[in-house]
């Protein structure tokens, strides 16, 4: 029964594989069997269904010196014979061995089924070969696979003679064959090594193939799969046989025992692991083994844990993000990148440098693309760059190196148009934009310098998406508000356009009258301003007379006795004093002189050095009130408008001398102590 146990220690699949070799060598050595019975035919196979050739091929032992001589009408030596075979059963059993004990464990029905496919594999390669015997193929397969899942640095012997990596080993076999039996033994052996090889690429390194090699289930039912040896199926491994030892306690203490041994060995041994009862001077046996099994799965699970860990982390880094220009104007540039791709790291920081220096963070960097910077100096050369930190080290990006437009350079405008009501005035500005080289766009971007509109209504289109308010504030034109993006008209770029240079925007706000200087070629001036200003250029002097007299028969302003007289009506008392408006400008009406208005204007405001201070000239009215002379009012009868009032003479009026013209100063070179310089006092008496 020692040989039954001792066979049955061989694992399952290499038994089967020498059993193989036994029984098909065997009768061939013994002559009982012809060569011609058992080897690959592939006419014999196809035609008449011999399939069993397919099988003993691969358990024939294949040599040229040997088989060969057998196969073409003579036996060989038997000695020659029996040492051929002896190297095969021995070279097979050994690498199936070291397979299925250490990297198939658990997984035989993986090894017979990646066994099965290899196999076919080395058919499919030795048909153009016309090979009949696949012992010798077979046997690099393995011998390959075993090469390259051998530990790195292992060493074996070649025939005893030398020792060399194992790595080497298939290439030694060829190189054995290729002398032993030429090339074409040596071209049999190679088609075995490249089975191998994709074994293990396909398998083992890449997994490509991992799926494929991955046993059916009616396999792992036939076979088990590795079950426990008392499963009733399966691998069945006789653990090795145990050695006992013969110990002798010769101290007990609370931990720890000493045990001497029969030829005086010393060895500390732990109390707890002693049979209960034992004491100082008994004799207890102990028996060591080494688990290979348990050693080579925890082996494996190891590797195969070390190769996930460098699949999952090693094999993929973070990559460096790739800055771009998208605009740049006079004082500000947008940068943009592709989404960050940081592998399996962690976020740190991602930063803009500018200049070699770190100028702010990126808000939100796994989703934000872009950033705009602003503040920079016209004409100007900057550098810019993305840092990118995580936990798996700090990515760099490119160097942008860039200069600012100067003030010529209208090509980096980009504006959003919003509702703008004259079609013409939208197809001219568009056209302007397109021969400066710049952008537009209907919804804002980053890179959005303007807003153009001309009220701040919705579109009709987005009037509709939001409920049909034409008079509400368009979406895009809040959200220029909330951005601080300036809000112009269109005549702002006609301007930058004709001067081909960028214009000051605050006379062409919304709401504000556009520069005359901005004409309109498409657009007819209205016919109020067309019949005013053919008026004035062409009108006789007595129509201009007239028209003086329709501007003297409005009713005179009323002017408070105890309001001192401004210097407007001082200088000009034949005309009426207009009341100062508003900021905000209007359209000229034929009944005003918009000249005439911002002469008296600019007039009242020079004669005032600072606001919140008194005039030099200004003196208390009189004690004795005294009524001012009031010009004739004209007739408020029926047919006064037709009657043409006369010219009030300057005998009529009593006209007050002119003040004094004070010398206008600068406002740089104006005292710093002008707020306490309020001119003389003059005492009044209250009674």
């Amino acid at each position: 029964m020692s040989l039954v146990n001792e066979i049955r220690k061989i694992p399952s699949v290499t038994r089967f594989f020498c059993g193989a070799y036994l029984v098909v060598s065997v009768p061939v050595m013994l002559e009982s069997l012809s060569p011609d019975k058992i080897v690959f035919v592939k006419e014999l196979v196809i035609q008449q269904f011999q399939v069993w050739r397919i099988f003993t091929s691969f358990f024939l032992g294949g040599k040229r010196y040997s088989l060969h001589l057998a196969y073409y009408g003579g036996l060989a030596d038997n000695t020659v014979y029996e040492k051929v075979l002896d190297l095969v059963i021995s070279s097979t059993s050994q690498n199936s061995n070291q397979l299925e004990s250490q990297y198939y464990v658990g997984r035989v029905a993986d090894y017979v089924w990646q066994t099965f496919l290899s196999g076919i594999g080395i058919i499919a390669l030795n048909i153009p070969l016309q090979s009949f015997v696949h012992t010798r193929p077979f046997l690099l397969a393995l011998t390959y696979l075993t090469s390259r899942l051998a530990p790195p640095g292992s060493q074996t012997s070649f025939f005893g003679l030398f020792n060399f990596p194992v790595l080497y080993l298939p290439f030694a076999l060829i190189a054995f064959d290729l002398m032993m039996g030429g090339r074409a033994a040596a071209a049999r052996s190679i088609s075995g090594a490249i089975i191998g090889h994709l074994w293990w690429w396909g398998v083992w390194d890449s997994g490509i193939l991992r799926r494929l090699g991955t046993a059916p289930i009616w396999l792992r039912n036939l076979i088990g799969g590795g079950r426990d040896s008392g499963a009733g199926g399966g691998v069945h491994v006789v653990p090795p046989r145990a050695e006992s030892f013969m110990f002798t306690v010769g101290k007990l203490d609370a931990g720890m025992a000493i045990l001497l041994g029969e030829r005086a060995h010393l060895i500390e041994f732990p109390s707890l692991l002693l049979p209960p009862g034992a004491t100082t001077g008994s004799i207890v046996n102990i028996s060591v083994q080494r688990n290979v099994l348990e050693e080579k799965k925890r082996e494996s699970e190891f590797w195969s844990l070390q190769q996930d860990i460098l699949e999952k982390y090693g094999t993929r880094s973070p990559e460096p993000p790739k800055l771009e220009l998208r605009n740049v104007t006079q004082t500000s540039v947008t940068l943009e990148w592709p989404q960050i791709n940081l592998a399996s790291a962690k976020l740190r920081s991602l930063d803009i440098y500018r200049n070699r220096q770190r100028l702010a963070s990126i808000p939100s960097p796994l989703t934000n693309t872009s950033t705009k910077l602003s503040g920079l100096q016209v004409d100007t050369e900057y550098t810019f760059q993305l840092v990118l930190r995580t936990t798996a080290g700090v990515f760099p990006s490119n160097l942008l190196r860039l200069r600012t437009h100067t003030m010529t350079d209208t090509s980096g405008i980009v504006v959003c148009f919003g509702n703008v009501q004259d079609p013409v005035l939208l197809d001219n500005a568009k056209m302007a934009l397109r021969e400066m080289g710049a952008k537009w766009y209907d919804k804002i971007q980053i890179d959005t310098t303007h807003f153009v509109c001309t009220t701040p209504a919705a579109t009709p289109s987005g009037a509709q998406a939001s409920g049909g308010l034409t008079t509400a504030p368009g979406v895009e034109y809040q959200k220029a508000l909330q951005l601080t993006i300036p809000i112009v008209q269109p005549h702002w770029i006609l301007a930058c356009h004709s001067t081909k240079k960028m214009v000051p925007i605050h006379p062409y706000y919304l709401g504000a009258n556009p520069p005359a200087s901005v004409s309109l070629n498409s657009r007819p001036q209205s016919m109020s301003q067309a019949s005013l200003s053919r008026d004035a250029r062409s009108g006789s002097p007595g129509q201009q007379q007239k028209h003086v007299q329709n501007r003297q028969s409005m009713p005179p302003q009323r002017v408070s006795s105890t309001s001192p007289p401004t210097p407007a009506s001082a200088s000009s008392p034949a005309q009426p004093r207009s009341a100062p408006g508003p900021t905000r400008r209007f359209e000229p009406t034929p009944e005003e002189e918009p000249e005439e208005e911002d002469r008296e204007e600019q007039q009242r405001f020079s004669n005032h050095v600072r606001k919140g201070t008194m005039s030099k000239n200004f003196r208390f009215p009189p004690p004795a009130p005294s009524t001012p002379p009031v010009p004739p009012v004209a007739s408020q009868s029926d047919d006064a408008a037709s009657v043409p009032v006369g010219l009030i003479t300057p005998s009529s009026v009593e006209v007050p001398p002119p003040p004094p013209v004070d010398k206008e100063f600068a406002p740089h070179l104006m005292p710093e102590s002008v707020d306490d310089d309020v001119g003389e006092t003059e005492e009044i008496s209250l009674n």
